[in-house]
């Protein structure tokens, strides 16, 4: 998920940034939808005695495959442009494996930029950890919840499916509204995170299978809050540090699900069986946090912190509504 983030980034300019992040993440959210799906039917499969080995070793025969050939059709449709640029130094994946690259790796979060831009991208990276913690979060205890509130068991199974599919779907429809309306991004993570507060609150008060089904529509728009994070953030740092910025970002998204799975677990463990919401009600605060950050972010970012940018070729491309404004940017 870095590489495809860092290639977008390297191929795209900051007005479509967003738009391409956003259907990288509908593909991700269909992908979880059908793997969610294709669970469901395999589990009886496995009871009427199919081999674990069979069905195990093709499914990563099939992974392989789509995984080649993904890998094949980015290295000779897609250009890399980061080759002809000034500055550039070295391979993204170079950040993960060599220590030389460890420190460029912290720089690109610490270092001074121009007017303040170093503590938006703290921020930002603040913003995204928490993000993917709540959401990371409630998926992990959603199972248990919906059965000891509703005894649900297979039902569970195609409301997450569901889920994948309303969020793949509305977010996609969102960034490309946004893209034509010039939307900021900051505004685009407020709404999201709006919509996965109403949600938390709405599963945490539910008292039938409707309205979890209504909760999960009304949480579509919550991956936007990652989105226009990644987004803001690919626009702040220059061009050469995009690989050391999703090497943190590839780490925060390991960190991110680590923790959730700590802290949710344990704290629906110790409240199941007599206030199991308050498990929704950590990620209402958190996600409240989180909306605050997102709401100095957009009133103080503007198009002056994006530094590079402002000396690129680039900027010429907006039009006089977003030169004035930034919508197109921020």
């Amino acid at each position: 998920m870095a590489g495809a983030l860092c290639h977008v980034s390297d191929n795209s300019d900051h007005r479509t940034r967003t738009l391409r992040f956003g259907v990288l993440s509908f593909v991700f959210f269909v992908g979880g939808a059908i793997a969610t799906f294709f669970e469901k039917a395999w589990k009886p499969a496995m009871t009427s005695g199919t081999s674990l080995t069979m069905v195990g070793g093709g499914l990563f025969t099939v992974l392989m495959f789509v995984d080649l050939v993904c890998l094949i059709g980015v290295t000779v449709w897609v250009k890399e442009s980061l080759r002809v640029l000034p500055g550039y130094s070295g391979n993204p994946f170079q950040n993960f494996v060599s220590l030389h690259y460890a420190k460029k790796v912290l720089d690109v979060v610490y270092r001074r930029r121009n007017l303040n831009g170093r503590s938006f991208v703290i921020l930002l990276c603040l913003v995204f950890l928490l993000s993917r913690f709540v959401y990371c979060g409630e998926q992990e205890v959603w199972a248990e919840y919906l059965y000891g509130r509703f005894s649900w068991t297979h039902q569970t199974s195609l409301l997450l499916g569901l889920q994948f599919l309303c969020e793949a779907t509305l977010t996609l429809l969102a960034v490309c509204l946004a893209r034509k309306m010039g939307i900021q991004d900051s505004s685009l993570a407020i709404a999201g995170t709006l919509s996965f507060v109403a949600s938390s609150a709405l599963k945490a008060l539910s008292l039938s299978g409707s309205s979890i089904g209504f909760a999960v529509i009304i949480g579509a728009l919550s991956p936007l809050m990652t989105i226009a994070a990644l987004a803001l953030l690919s626009k702040l740092v220059q061009p050469e540090e995009m690989g050391c910025l999703f090497a943190n970002v590839a780490v925060l998204s390991v960190v991110a699900p680590v923790l959730a799975t700590v802290v949710y677990r344990e704290l629906f463990a110790a409240t199941w069986w007599k206030a199991s919401q308050l498990v929704y009600l950590l990620s209402i605060l958190v996600a409240t946090v989180v909306c605050l950050l997102l709401v100095y972010v957009r009133r103080n970012l503007h198009v002056g912190v994006l530094g590079i940018l402002l000396q690129e070729e680039k900027v010429p491309l907006l039009g006089s509504m977003d030169s004035v404004t930034g919508a197109a940017v921020f």
